[in-house]
């Protein structure tokens, strides 16, 4: 009699379904989570939401480009999660309209920890998606390190009672956008600076990049550095977006910049100014 034996097959590329090999953060969709969980009622641990964005032509890399909030309420004493699912219906239909593009890719959680409540919910957003639902988590404990995590989900073999509440997250990596990173460093700063202290310090870094620029040019024509053909054609194509206007022109379109910059941040303060006064009215009345 011939010992049984289990056949395994390797699913073919039509019928595997891959998770993304990497996830494209838009800072804005960081920007609005933060605001979301900062608006967060005292005694709610946690927000949730939904996350939009779009996938590349494999499925292989997800960018997140906007978020909305999503209202629940979570008891751990009666283990139950309640979550505003016509809300969330009502929210995506609108997005769908008026950005097309942009489709439901997954969903955010203010909290590193993972949990039955999250497994939960993370297998509704999949249910909702052809591909695999991407989870962000950002945790904001005060006076830690904001700590920012992306997955996907896998089935595990459980009891068809706990399929529901059940999966393995498996973590994906995950990048800012690069064209969003300097607004981000400068939130992300103990001080919000002056529009003046900003503009400084970003024509510091620009000039620090020229610099390197120059230096990189210089070394190849003196022979000492190798070239690079990849640098070279980027910097001709730097190059080739720099507008062709004479210095004076130039300065004088930077001078203009400048009162602008003055008028906005003084119309800033005087805002700023007039809502304190109402609310010191308001607290008296």
């Amino acid at each position: 009699m011939s010992p049984k034996t289990l056949h395994l097959a390797r699913p073919t590329p039509t019928t595997a379904h891959c998770g993304p090999l990497k996830v494209i953060i838009d800072p804005v969709v960081l920007l609005s989570i933060l605001n979301h969980a900062n608006r967060r009622p005292e005694d709610q641990e946690r927000v949730i939401g939904t996350l939009l964005g779009s996938r590349n032509e494999d499925g292989s890399e997800i960018e997140l480009k906007t978020s909305f909030a999503v209202p629940h309420n979570e008891s751990t004493d009666q283990d139950q999660v309640e979550v505003d699912m016509e809300y969330h219906k009502t929210m995506s239909q609108i997005h769908s309209k008026t950005n097309p593009r942009e489709n439901l890719v997954g969903w955010y959680a203010t909290t590193s920890n993972l949990n039955t409540f999250s497994a939960l919910i993370q297998n509704f957003y999949a249910s909702q998606i052809d591909a695999p639902s991407v989870h962000l988590t950002i945790g904001i404990e005060p006076g830690k390190q904001t700590d920012i995590n992306c997955y996907v989900s896998s089935g595990v073999g459980v009891t068809p009672e706990r399929g529901d509440d059940s999966c393995y997250f498996v973590p994906v990596p995950w990048v800012l956008k690069d064209s969003e990173k300097s607004a981000l460093d400068a939130l992300n700063t103990q001080s919000t600076p002056s529009s003046i202290t900003h503009l400084t310090q970003t024509l510091t870094q620009v000039q620090d990049l020229l610099s390197r620029a120059i230096r990189y040019v210089d070394a190849v024509i003196s022979g000492t550095e190798k070239p690079n053909v990849r640098v070279g054609r980027h910097l001709l194509s730097q190059l080739e977006n720099i507008p062709q206007l004479p210095a004076s022109q130039l300065e004088e379109m930077f001078g203009k910049h400048v009162q602008d910059v003055l008028l906005i941040e003084y119309l800033s303060e005087a805002v700023k100014s007039q809502v304190e006064l109402a609310a010191k009215l308001g607290r008296i009345c």
